[in-house]
């Protein structure tokens, strides 16, 4: 079996699972919790094939969690609101579902401040790397302008960092990078890092790059590919470098460098390795149903987008 078709086995097989959790009203697992765990399912479910698992979780989830405006009930994940509202409005959209995936857009466009960066809620006084994932469900509707303000966002956070090994992961609203008391950094000289801010905005980069052609979003892309490079060894072997392994993949796919394509393969390898019994995956070794949901959903989707994205360069 080729490794294209055992990442893509791999991914389905997660996904089976997590269709063993769907309750018959289209919910997953509690539905007291599902707005906090489920908001990458039904992308899961939809990029494997589920589609109609993933349109009953979609109508569930616009009926019980979702206001006219685009936003979660019942503080459901306020939080972290944009993050999770992205990833629902993707997922939708790919499906066709515009009934739920077009009102969120909007919503996710109010969060963008003026440096470009996406707050992670409306009263967030400052903008982090992990909510430039907002940009992309824009871009899936064909905001572009959206995009480049974040390719922007994240040129300029990559100028202004002030030391070799941290990286800083937050703005102020007009864009300058916060490295006071309590900002939050990657320490690129240690393992287990938040390797995924480095992989969002990178894969946001690298498609929209494919949209435009504007080789200042390429550039942007190496350059944290870079980054990810000088990163410990565990920088493509860790569970929160699913991002990183498909933006590496797409980037080889434009790029054709060996390294790119080898970095993804080294960290979708490593996601088979640690696949579950069951065939979910957690993360830290943590069997809450929620947090099995949201792993297996995730790398469900990872899994399949690298595989598309190296088999479109010519991997097997």
């Amino acid at each position: 079996m080729s490794s294209t078709d055992k990442y893509v086995q791999a991914a389905r097989e997660g996904v089976a699972w997590l269709h063993q959790q769907q309750n018959p009203d289209g919910s997953l697992g509690d539905p007291a919790h599902v707005g906090m765990y489920c908001y990458k399912s039904a992308y899961a479910l939809g990029v494997t094939g589920h589609v109609v698992e993933a349109n009953r979780l979609l109508s569930w989830l616009k009926e019980e969690m979702l206001d006219t405006d685009g936003a979660l009930r019942d503080g459901a994940g306020t939080g972290m609101a944009t993050y999770r509202i992205t990833w629902l409005a993707q997922g939708a959209h790919r499906l066709g579902r515009f009934d739920v995936s077009v009102p969120l857009v909007p919503w996710l466009l109010d969060r963008q401040a003026e440096c470009g960066g996406f707050r992670s809620n409306v009263e967030a006084d400052h903008v982090e790397t992990i909510c430039t994932w907002g940009a992309m469900a824009p871009v899936y509707a064909g905001h572009l302008h959206a995009g480049a303000a974040t390719a922007e966002f994240m040129e300029s956070m990559i100028d202004q960092q002030p030391h070799p090994a941290k990286f800083y992961l937050s703005m102020t609203l007009p864009g300058q990078l916060r490295t006071g008391e309590g900002a939050g950094f990657l320490d690129m000289t240690a393992p287990g890092q938040g390797y995924y801010h480095f992989g969002i905005p990178m894969l946001l980069l690298a498609r929209l790059y494919g949209a435009t052609g504007e080789d200042a979003h390429l550039s942007t892309a190496l350059k944290l590919f870079e980054l990810t490079e000088q990163c410990a060894e565990d920088a493509y072997a860790h569970t929160s470098a699913g991002k990183s392994m498909t933006a590496a993949a797409v980037l080889y796919s434009l790029t054709g460098e060996e390294r790119m394509r080898d970095r993804a393969v080294q960290q979708a390898d490593f996601l088979l390795s640690i696949q579950q019994a069951d065939r979910s995956w957690t993360v830290a070794g943590n069997q809450d149903v929620g947090v099995r949901i949201d792993a297996t959903a995730e790398f469900a989707i990872f899994l399949t987008e690298t595989a598309a994205a190296l088999a479109a360069a010519g991997v097997r």
